[in-house]
């Protein structure tokens, strides 16, 4: 903080990509585009007089 550096924590629960395509609650996890989104826009828009450090993204929706 010193050096004018920031740092930011980002801790993301599990996502809709290729990779998790056979899990069987695949349409109610994070869409990757949306937690991008959301990234830029904390790690962009901070203002001077305080920092925000971490992120935790977690699904809303869950399997009935």
């Amino acid at each position: 903080r010193r050096k004018n550096i920031r740092v930011l924590d980002v801790f993301v629960g599990r996502m809709k990509t290729p990779m998790m395509q056979s899990a069987p609650d695949w349409q109610y996890l994070i869409d990757p585009i949306d937690a991008a989104k959301a990234i830029y826009t904390t790690a962009v828009t901070q203002p001077e007089s305080f920092q925000i450090d971490e992120i935790t993204i977690s699904r809303f929706s869950f399997p009935k």
